[in-house]
Order: C-alpha cells, then sequence, then structure tokens
C-alpha cells in the first residue's frame, strides 16, 4: 500500500492512502451524480478529481463501492482537485479494503 506524504501531512489526524477509484458524488440535498475520481483515502475524507463544481463549503454524499453513500463537506480546491472530509470518520477496515483494492 502507498501512502500520500506531503509538508501537510504531519498535521493530518488521519494517514492518506493513494487509490485510483472512479465514484460518484452529489450534493447532500439532491441533484444530479457527478462522476468523480478519488485519488487518496483516509478515515477522515477524499482527495478527488471531477468535483469541481462543488465549492468550498458544499455538502455531499460520496458514493463508495460496498457502504452507504457517505456524507461530507468540501472543505478545500485547488488545481482541479477538491478535498472533502466526511462528517464521520470511515472505518479503518474500509480504508484498508479501499486501499487494497484500488491502489
Amino acid at each position: 500500500m502507498q501512502t500520500a506524504k506531503n509538508h501537510e501531512a504531519e498535521r493530518r489526524e488521519y494517514e492518506r492512502h493513494v487509490i485510483s477509484l472512479a465514484a460518484k458524488a452529489r450534493r447532500a440535498n439532491g441533484g444530479t451524480h457527478a462522476a468523480i475520481t478519488i485519488l487518496d483515502v483516509s478515515e477522515g475524507g477524499v482527495q478527488t478529481l471531477g468535483a469541481e463544481q462543488f465549492g468550498v463549503g458544499t455538502d455531499l454524499l460520496i458514493y463508495l463501492p460496498g457502504i452507504a453513500p457517505k456524507k461530507a463537506r468540501v472543505v478545500w480546491q485547488r488545481d482541479g482537485r477538491t478535498g472533502s472530509q466526511f462528517d464521520t470518520p470511515l472505518h479503518i477496515a474500509v480504508v484498508d479494503h479501499l486501499a487494497r483494492q484500488f491502489a
């Protein structure tokens, strides 16, 4: 399993795992689904491509394989990438499974 490393890693509560997963997201209050690619995942959230239409502060539902849609909030956007924080953390077993399946 490869983990994402950068200068912000020391500030992170959870270890990020680099993956490549085609998924879907939509606004939590409804709307059409958008195709996204999850670039990394942790218990706390995801980094994605394809979610530019959701501005910072937008509440989302992120559809991950095998579990119920996960509520998250867009917390940053930069260079076509979006960072979203889950309302409640993913279980570590789910993160480990995603990291093994989609690394």
